[in-house]
């Protein structure tokens, strides 16, 4: 904000002009039709230009849920111990698979496949790659990670993020904006110096590009002094405030360096060759070499339900 006023530019007359569109649609639609859909629907009912395009994509998706066919396919899994340490490997299904029917329905191919007992290591690969740090919440991911870390549903959430925002705790939570003011980065990275971090921060500073046709008017949502722990609310709403914290923390810290490995297994014996293609098992691996923002909480994204578990702010690091 203080950037902004220190540097003034001229209309934006885009921008101007966007804003008088929206304006238009809401007396067109929101301003006219609301009223009659009330009327009709005998509740209070919205049709603005937000809550129209909404329930069309949730009439959309609700049809396509209704339309679904489940297929029952199979597949096989080996599973190995070695020294007490449990692992497995998928059968590559898709050299028996076309680009039309990604699915084995075939009993007896897959009995031959589940018969296999010894396998060989074919190849086996290695790489080390980084996983940026997530960035801070917006409204829709705060949404999902208020849902699967302290299971709020979304209205919930909306109204305790109201309240942290009325009472000066957090900054706007309406937003799709994934950045941080350049003050705010500063006030992160000072923090995380106090904390024994300071070998961790992101150098730059930590930058996302918003998705096509969000509005950026709001920056991302945090906490107005990131230095404050605790709110002095209970339940629920301290607990959502500590999550904001945390990811706006974590948003500035260096990338996470993963070690993944790949393991291609074949049977032991050539004959167990099936239609002239010789099954192929894949176990993958991952390891940590340097936790970086994982060190404030772990996003695992491998995981089936994207699930986020925090860790408490260790100041001896």
């Amino acid at each position: 904000m203080q950037a902004a006023v220190a540097n003034p530019r001229g209309l934006n007359r885009a921008l101007f002009y966007a804003q008088q569109a929206r304006r238009v649609i809401d007396r067109l639609v929101g301003y006219q039709v609301s009223p009659w859909l009330s009327l009709l629907a005998n509740q209070n009912l919205s049709a603005g230009r937000v809550q129209s395009v909404a329930l069309r994509l949730l009439v959309e998706r609700e049809r396509e849920i209704k339309r679904f066919k489940p297929t029952e396919h199979f597949g096989v899994r080996l599973h190995f111990v070695n020294d007490s340490i449990k692992w497995f490997a998928d059968w590559n299904t898709q050299p028996f698979v076309t680009d039309d029917f990604p699915y084995v329905q075939d009993q007896e191919l897959v009995d031959k496949v589940a018969a296999i007992q010894e396998v060989a290591v074919l190849k086996g690969e290695k790489r080390t790659s980084q996983r940026k740090a997530p960035p801070p919440f917006i409204t829709t991911t705060l949404q999902k990670a208020a849902s699967i870390q302290l299971g709020i549903n979304a209205e919930d959430t909306m109204r305790l993020a109201q309240l942290l925002f009325e009472k000066g705790f957090i900054t706007y939570h309406r937003t799709h904006n994934p950045n941080l003011s350049q003050e705010a980065i500063q006030e992160i990275q000072q923090e995380l110096i106090k904390l024994n971090f300071v070998e961790h921060i992101a150098e730059p500073a930590n930058c996302w590009k918003a998705k096509e046709g969000a509005q950026e008017a709001h920056e991302a949502i945090r906490p107005t002094r990131i230095d404050l722990v605790e709110t002095g609310l209970l339940g629920n709403t301290q607990k959502l405030y500590e999550l904001i914290r945390l990811r706006a923390l974590a948003s500035q810290m260096a990338s996470a360096q993963i070690e993944t490995v790949k393991i291609v297994l074949i049977p032991l014996d050539e004959k167990q060759s099936i239609k002239g293609i010789t099954p192929q098992f894949i176990a993958k691996g991952t390891k940590t070499l340097y936790a970086g923002w994982r060190l404030l909480i772990n996003q695992d994204l491998q995981k089936k339900k994207n699930e986020m578990s925090l860790y408490k702010v260790n100041c001896q690091n």
